[in-house]
């Protein structure tokens, strides 16, 4: 495992790679990461969904460095079928599925964050306007960079503590997390999960997630209308107790709690996101 002070070091190149490959809008091609790493993408009959290899450099003059070899990142052509034209038509109006990208930034699954979402895009998007993030908004954001909803989340997660980002206006007292329908409901669940609230006192459900294994609607929502709780509207407004992890119910705190619009079928997940609300 890697020491701390090493993983910051990656996480600052990985920060700086994704903004070198990124557009004037910020966002990152598929094709710009593999030029940057010098890596082709191989599409072939797997046994898994993808892999990281090492091949041939076909592109080297015959006679000289004939042992150089180049990364290459193959995947699997019935899980993706892909056409010869699909990574230079890629762009922020058509980027490829999100799980595709994930899975070929995979092997730095920690990073891949920092890869796939520019910091030049996430800063456009967070001083762009002054409200905080909709679950709308959110949903939008992960369709148009071509990112899934788990990279979205551990994206703002692995904002240092000292950035500024956190600061602004879109990401104070605020939690953004992840949600699935099962058999009993709809279920909080642990990881990911984003909170950014003033004096780190935060909603007490949120904490609950750190000892324990999800958390249904029903324990910290009674509101029947609520979507979460089995009902048609995407929003509902609760006083919840608050607090920090050392002392969970120090307060009450009024929030607002939102979901995305999804099927509730067992299996589903969602964007959630808490607001706090003036007392």
């Amino acid at each position: 495992m890697l020491a701390r002070s090493d993983f910051s070091h990656l996480a600052q190149v990985c920060e700086t790679i994704g903004n070198d490959v990124s557009d004037t809008a910020g966002f990152v091609s598929i094709r710009n990461l593999l030029t940057r790493f010098n890596a082709r993408l191989l599409i072939r009959p797997l046994l898994v969904e993808g892999m990281l290899a090492s091949v041939a450099d076909t592109t080297r003059t015959p006679g000289l460095n004939s042992d150089a070899s180049c990364w290459a990142v193959l995947i699997d052509s019935e899980t993706y079928q892909l056409g010869d034209d699909a990574l230079e038509a890629e762009s922020p109006q058509s980027p490829l599925p999100s799980r595709l990208r994930n899975t070929i930034a995979k092997e730095t699954e920690r990073l891949s964050p920092l890869l796939l979402w520019s910091k030049k895009a996430l800063a456009k998007l967070l001083n762009e306007k002054k409200e905080p993030f909709s679950v709308d908004e959110l949903r939008y954001v992960a369709q148009r960079t071509g990112i899934s909803r788990y990279v979205l989340i551990n994206r703002l997660r692995m904002l240092d503590v000292s950035d500024r980002f956190r600061d602004l206006p879109r990401l104070k007292n605020i939690a953004i997390g992840l949600a699935k329908w099962n058999d009993f409901g709809s279920a909080l669940l642990t990881w990911p999960l984003f909170a950014n609230f003033d004096r780190n006192v935060v909603p007490t459900f949120c904490l609950k997630l750190i000892h324990q294994n999800g958390l249904l609607a029903q324990e910290f929502c009674s509101d029947e209308s609520f979507a979460m709780c089995g009902g048609l509207r995407n929003s509902a407004e609760l006083l919840t107790d608050a607090g920090t992890i050392q002392t969970p119910n120090l307060t009450k705190m009024k929030i607002r709690i939102s979901a995305e619009n999804c099927e509730k079928k067992a299996g589903t997940e969602f964007i959630y996101v808490v607001h706090k609300q003036p007392s």
